[in-house]
């Protein structure tokens, strides 16, 4: 028991984030929203915690709450790149794409290979006006991905910018 003291230490905050993923997983997001709120007063520094926080904002749609949760979550732990995408995602959905960009840049130096953060990137550079180095990204995007809503928006913009037939 000696050796598991801290986990049990810990048992009422875990408790409460499972209880925030499974009302995420339930869709029951304004639930999420008081759980994890009260798991983030009584532990403020919990990665998981302020990561489903951070998530569940963007769900209801709230960006700018997003980023707070996301960027706590990366203060906490910055080794852990997820923060950094969830993060860019609230930035693009804030409008800030130059900061969107920055994270999803950093996120995949430290993960490269993923197809949405290739898009996301693609997306934050079309809105800051850099077509030819969106239609890059939207290109490799489209080497991995051909087929859903992001796949279409890229052929798309490739399309009418005559990158693509």
């Amino acid at each position: 028991l000696d050796h598991i003291a801290g986990i049990r230490a810990q048992r009422e905050l875990i408790e409460s984030v499972q209880e925030g993923e499974k009302a995420i997983a339930a869709e029951k997001y304004g639930e999420a929203e008081s759980i994890l709120g009260r798991a983030l007063v009584r532990n403020p520094d919990d990665y998981t915690a302020l990561l489903l926080m951070a998530k569940c904002q963007l769900v209801l749609d709230k960006p700018g709450e997003a980023e707070r949760h996301a960027d706590a979550a990366h203060q906490v732990y910055p080794e852990e790149p997820q923060a950094l995408q969830v993060r860019g995602v609230a930035r693009l959905r804030g409008g800030r794409y130059a900061a969107a960009y920055a994270d999803f840049a950093a996120y995949a130096s430290v993960l490269p290979g993923n197809p949405n953060t290739t898009f996301y990137q693609g997306f934050s550079l079309e809105k800051m006006g850099r077509r030819d180095e969106s239609a890059r990204r939207y290109s490799e995007y489209l080497n991995v991905v051909q087929q859903g809503e992001k796949a279409a928006y890229a052929a798309g913009r490739l399309r009418e910018w005559g990158y693509l037939r």
